[in-house]
């Protein structure tokens, strides 16, 4: 559990981190900032080296540390490494931290006072538990840094300062040239001008359930057909917004963000899912929910303990949540923002149908209670549950689903259908089991009776 924290804080959690920087950075300038921002270092191939430098980051706060009166000072001169890692992702730690030293040269209590600003915006963020935090302060707080770092690398090259010339990426702080984009994206200019190729026909039945569900029976001629098409459209789509100047110009980074574009040719996210994918899909969501949740137990408590409802290894309402999106959310799935709006509305009825029917058939267990959290309805759902189900629903279908769907298709038939089949008939005797004997053992059952009795707080 410890080793599985470690890893996700170093090379999840703090590089995502630089990924949302980038964007901000990019968002100031452009009124759009595409999707694929999110494989940003994964397309540079710098994932572990942005991982690996703010790791180096990180460690040196720490020892600063022990020295007490050095903290704040090198906590105030390091600030700017984020920033300069989300411009250049080819620098190591040691670089980073020592071009921030100098940017930061004289700007230390400037920073400082900075933060002190957003005090207020803080207690109105911990009022509203965190909810305000999440749709407003943070992000407020994270672009006026954003800002402030400009300020300082406008200082820097005015000065002169040594290294500066490292952050080269122009194009993130103005917009280039007609003639500019005009010269990086000829070609596609040119295949944007031909007449788009059309869809292979298909019959009435089959057409209802691709356009409506997204859905297919089976991948044969007609499908590979129709996704050589859709990938094809998708790729030159994802380049029209930097065409016309709304979005960065990948093309003219000076770390050749271009020539890796093509890899994401095959996260088209308007795909059709056939049977056998979301079959796959829904038990990989399981497994890895039921996973998420024993190692969070086991951090948090000490405990190892069995989440959920039945015996076996998986957590249906994670499967259950991530097929509904991809299925009856289909059709919003070109606008992001309404498909994470109606992921937190479909997200919220399925967990609190969830929580009433389990409570109801199995004498007045619940295996979770929100009760105290902000605006929690009944203690099934709350407001912070509901806004992680909504980032995760649309990181489901932009990005994970679409990925394992790429390397699902590399699986035979003749070896994934079997696999499928019976992970299905064990999956139905364990919940015909646990209907029979629910899994209120050791840790699930000390939580869940001590909320009928009111005897401890009850654990998520």
């Amino acid at each position: 559990a410890f080793f599985f924290l470690v890893f996700f804080v170093v090379f999840i959690s703090e590089t995502y981190r630089v990924i949302y920087t980038r964007m901000l950075l990019e968002g100031r300038v452009y009124s759009r900032v595409d999707t694929s921002t999110l494989t940003y270092l994964l397309r540079l191939k710098k994932w572990k080296k942005v991982s690996l430098a703010y790791l180096h980051y990180n460690i040196r706060l720490f020892l600063w540390f022990f020295t007490l009166v050095g903290l704040p000072v090198k906590f105030y001169a390091y600030s700017m490494v984020r920033y300069i890692l989300a411009e250049n992702p080819s620098l190591t730690g040691k670089q980073a931290m020592a071009l921030s030293e100098k940017m930061m040269k004289g700007h230390k209590w400037e920073k400082f006072l900075l933060d002190l600003t957003f005090i207020g915006w803080d207690l109105l963020s911990y009022l509203t538990g965190k909810v305000l935090g999440v749709l407003y302060v943070e992000p407020y707080k994270e672009a006026t840094k954003a800002e402030y770092f400009v300020c300082i690398r406008e200082l820097a090259f005015e000065n002169k300062v040594e290294g500066i010339e490292l952050l080269n990426d122009r194009y993130v702080y103005e917009k280039a040239s007609k003639e500019a984009i005009d010269n990086a994206y000829m070609d596609i200019i040119s295949v944007m001008k031909e007449p788009d190729v059309e869809l292979p026909e298909t019959s009435k039945v089959r057409a209802f359930f691709q356009n409506v569900f997204g859905l297919v029976l089976w991948y044969d001629k007609k499908e590979e057909e129709y996704r050589k098409v859709t990938t094809a459209k998708a790729a030159i789509d994802s380049y029209k917004y930097c065409v016309s100047g709304e979005e960065y110009p990948a093309r003219l980074s000076p770390v050749g963000v271009a020539k890796t574009r093509k890899s994401l040719e095959h996260m088209d996210y308007m795909r059709h899912y056939s049977l056998s994918s979301l079959a796959s899909i829904f038990f990989i969501f399981c497994i890895v929910g039921w996973l998420w949740e024993v190692v969070l137990h086991i951090i948090q408590t000490g405990e190892f303990v069995n989440r959920g409802t039945l015996h076996g290894p998986w957590l249906p309402i994670y499967g259950s949540g991530a097929l509904l999106i991809l299925l009856f959310l289909y059709r919003f799935r070109k606008n992001p923002w309404l498909e994470f709006v109606t992921s937190i509305i479909l997200c919220g009825v399925v967990e609190y149908f969830s929580s009433w029917f389990l409570e109801v058939t199995n004498d007045g267990i619940r295996w979770w209670d929100y009760t105290g959290y902000f605006l929690n309805i009944n203690g099934r759902i709350c407001a912070e549950g509901l806004l992680v189900f909504g980032v995760a629903g649309i990181s489901a279908v932009y990005f994970i689903a679409p990925v394992l769907d790429n390397n699902l298709e590399k699986i035979s038939e003749k070896i994934k259908a079997p696999i499928v089949l019976v992970l299905i008939i064990i999956f139905i005797f364990d919940v015909i089991y646990s209907k029979l004997n629910p899994n209120v053992g050791e840790g699930i059952a000390k939580y869940a009776l001590s909320v009928i009795n009111n005897t401890m707080p009850y654990y998520w």
